[in-house]
C-alpha cells in the first residue's frame, strides 16, 4: 500500500484528475455502507474545487492505493481509501478538521491508521494541536455501555468501527447531532406552495415580509445575511466543541459564494426581513449536489433571538421547501442535522416530518 497526497489543483475549476475521481468512486461506497445512499457523497468535480484552497482555509487530500499503481493514471476503483484535512486561515487558526474513510473490503488492514498518521504529521508540522471529527453511527440511547458525549445529551455506541478508533487514539465525544430525513411528499409540498403563496396564517406576515433567490444573495441583502452567517458559529448548541468567532461581511458571503458554485452545489434561500426597519430577521437555505439533486441538504437556518416567538423558521423553511421543488424539480428528500440540545429547530423538524437516521458523533482532541 501507498499513501499519496493529491496535488493542489491548478485552478478552481480545473478538470478533477483520475485521483480525485477514484477518492469520489471510493466515498460513495463508504457512503452506501454507512448510510445506505450516496446523497452526501461528494463530486470529483466538487472535491477538486475545495482542494484548491481559499482565503478561509487550507485543504488536504491523502489516498492509499495499492503499490504499483500510478496515481496521475489510477482507476476508479483503486482507492482503498482517503483523509481530508481543512486547516482554518482565518478562525480556529490552532484547529485541523479531519475525515478518514476507507473502502468495507479494506479495514483492519491499516488503511485508516496510515491515512489519518500522514494528516496528524501535515497538520502539527503547520502548528495545529486542537483536532475535530464527525462521525455517523446508530444512536446509542438507552444503552447500559453507550458513550455519552460531555455536552449530556445522546449517546454513540462503543462497538463501531468509528467509535472503537477515536476512543483508543485518545479522542472525546463533545457533541451528538441529530441527523433527521425529511421525503417531500405530496402532502407536504401542497402545504408549503399553500404558505408560500397565501402566508402563514399569523400575525407574522403584518410584521415580516419574504425575499427569496437562487445562488448568488442579492446586494441588497448581504450585509444581513453576513450578519447571520456569524451567529450561525455562536447561536446553536456546541456542546465542547471549540469554536472561534468569525467576522463576515458581503465580500466574505460572495467570496464563499463563488466556490460554492464553481464545486457544483447550487442553493435557494428565503429570508424574513422585519417590514420596519428591512432587517434580515431569519435566514434558510437549501443546497444539493448537481451529481445527486434528489438528495437536498438543509444547510444553514437561523432566527435573530429578538425576532424569535413568531414562527419565523417554521414559514421561512415551508416557503424555501415550495422554492426548492420549482428550481431543482429532481428533489425527493431533504436531509438535515441539528444538535441534540436545540430543541427549537428540532421541533420544527418534527412539525415538518423530518425523522432521525441515526446519530452525527462530534469529536475533538487536543495535541500536547
Amino acid at each position: 500500500m501507498q499513501i499519496v497526497r493529491a496535488p493542489r489543483p491548478p485552478a478552481r475549476d480545473a478538470a478533477p484528475t483520475p485521483l480525485l475521481q477514484a477518492v469520489a468512486d471510493a466515498e460513495a461506497a463508504i457512503e452506501r455502507d454507512l448510510v445506505g445512499h450516496t446523497d452526501f457523497a461528494e463530486s470529483a468535480r466538487s472535491r477538486s474545487a475545495r482542494l484548491f484552497g481559499s482565503a478561509d482555509n487550507d485543504q488536504f487530500l491523502w489516498v492509499a492505493l495499492p503499490d504499483g499503481v500510478d496515481p496521475a493514471a489510477c482507476s476508479p476503483g483503486d482507492a482503498l481509501g482517503f483523509a481530508s484535512m481543512i486547516l482554518p486561515l482565518r478562525e480556529d487558526v490552532t484547529t485541523a478538521q479531519v475525515w478518514v474513510g476507507v473502502r468495507p473490503e479494506a479495514r483492519s488492514q491499516g488503511v485508516g491508521r496510515a491515512l489519518l498518521d500522514a494528516a496528524t504529521a501535515e497538520g502539527v508540522e503547520r502548528g495545529r494541536t486542537l483536532w475535530q471529527a464527525y462521525a455517523h453511527s446508530p444512536d446509542a440511547s438507552g444503552r447500559a455501555d453507550a458513550i455519552v458525549p460531555t455536552s449530556g445529551t445522546g449517546a454513540v455506541p462503543p462497538d463501531v468501527p468509528a467509535s472503537r478508533w477515536l476512543v483508543a487514539d485518545g479522542w472525546t465525544l463533545e457533541l451528538c447531532e441529530t441527523p433527521s430525513r425529511l421525503d417531500l411528499s405530496p402532502d407536504l409540498l401542497a402545504r408549503a406552495a399553500s404558505v408560500a403563496s397565501d402566508g402563514p396564517g399569523t400575525e407574522a406576515a403584518q410584521t415580516y415580509e419574504l425575499a427569496w433567490w437562487t445562488d448568488r444573495t442579492p446586494p441588497e441583502y448581504a450585509d444581513g445575511v453576513a450578519r447571520i452567517m456569524e451567529r450561525m458559529a455562536t447561536d446553536p448548541p456546541a456542546g465542547g466543541m471549540v469554536y472561534d468567532t468569525p467576522v463576515w461581511d458581503a465580500q466574505r458571503l460572495a467570496d464563499a459564494e463563488e466556490r460554492q458554485l464553481v464545486s457544483g452545489h447550487p442553493w435557494v434561500t428565503t429570508i424574513a426581513l422585519h417590514r420596519a426597519t428591512g432587517e434580515v430577521a431569519a435566514f434558510t437555505r437549501l443546497q444539493w449536489p448537481e451529481p445527486h439533486p434528489a438528495g437536498v441538504w438543509q444547510e444553514e437556518t437561523l432566527v435573530l433571538p429578538h425576532h424569535r416567538g413568531h414562527g419565523l423558521g417554521l414559514w421561512t423553511k415551508l416557503v424555501n421547501l415550495a422554492r426548492l421543488v420549482e428550481v431543482n424539480p429532481a428533489a425527493r428528500r431533504v436531509h438535515t442535522w441539528n444538535a441534540a440540545e436545540n430543541g427549537p429547530m428540532l421541533a420544527i423538524n418534527d412539525v415538518l416530518g423530518f425523522v432521525p437516521v441515526g446519530v452525527e458523533g462530534c469529536w475533538q482532541k487536543r495535541l500536547a
